[in-house]
């Protein structure tokens, strides 16, 4: 009786791991949405194999990923680099600007840190803290809305304003531009003869979430200077200096971050991570 042939054993299931373009942004190769590109124009490969489609999963163990025939690798953890900027005003946040404006990246050490980045953004017209990273796994948490990490701001607005209009700021939304803005503390640091000076904290923030409050209620803003974003504080850094941070705020910064987790994403409702790419940070 003739044997029947071996049945060939099942391929073992692949660990999961990060989407192609996820990867991709890990390794700083490109943020998510010029990786998204690259892949799409053909110039990624896994395994040899070009990959077109940016949902793929990645095996960061198993998988050799390239671009354009460069090998793409995560990080080593002991060479993220994590620094704090005083921003001055007239700086814009960014790693390049088409204008030809001056950037933050222009107040770094000639010699950094490859992959280095802010981490959200502080509008042109503010100061202050200002964080950059080369851990974009870290630093795109640190951008996530549901993280409520707090940003503390000190803001000199036009007027004084009044009890009731700071408890409003604390207590309720309000729709601004078709934009609604959320809750911001609000308290009176000092009051000058035509202005206040106001410490202001956010847990999230939307576009120029400060300025329009104050502004609809009949105080614009003169002067915006962020502090501290959550452990992280600003302390006696002069404008357009820069500085490591200690182990200790890493570890501290690290903990803040929570795991970003919640309920699936119902069809048609945006994601959290296209409301998360500017929120925390542009309250200013």
């Amino acid at each position: 009786m003739a044997r029947r042939p071996a049945r060939p054993r099942p391929t073992p299931p692949r660990a999961p791991g990060p989407p192609l373009v996820r990867f991709l942004s890990k390794c700083n190769v490109a943020p998510r949405g010029e990786a998204r590109a690259l892949v799409q124009q053909g110039r990624v490969t896994i395994n040899g194999q070009v990959c077109r489609e940016g949902a793929v999963r990645v095996d960061p163990r198993r998988d050799e990923v390239a671009v354009d025939g460069r090998p793409a690798r995560l990080p080593d953890p002991r060479a993220l680099v994590w620094i704090a900027l005083n921003k001055p005003r007239g700086v814009v946040t960014t790693t390049q600007d088409p204008e030809g404006r001056r950037t933050v990246m222009d107040l770094l050490p000639a010699t950094r840190a490859p992959g280095l980045a802010p981490v959200g953004r502080l509008d042109q017209a503010s100061a202050g803290l200002l964080l950059l990273t080369n851990d974009s796994g870290a630093a795109a948490r640190l951008l996530d809305p549901r993280q409520h990490v707090p940003r503390t701001y000190r803001v000199k607005v036009r007027g004084h304003p009044t009890p009731a209009t700071l408890e409003a700021w604390r207590r309720t939304t309000q729709v601004v531009d078709g934009l609604a803005l959320g809750p911001m503390g609000a308290v009176v640091e000092r009051e000058g003869p035509v202005s206040t000076w106001l410490k202001v904290t956010l847990l999230e923030g939307k576009n120029r979430q400060i300025r329009r409050r104050c502004a609809a209620a009949g105080h614009p803003v003169e002067q915006l200077i962020r502090v501290a974003i959550g452990p992280v504080r600003l302390g006696g850094l002069e404008p357009g200096r820069s500085r490591r941070l200690t182990r200790e705020e890493v570890q501290r910064l690290a903990k803040a971050l929570r795991p970003a987790a919640g309920p699936p994403r119902r069809r048609g409702q945006p994601s959290s991570r296209a409301s998360s790419a500017r929120a925390p940070d542009a309250g200013s």
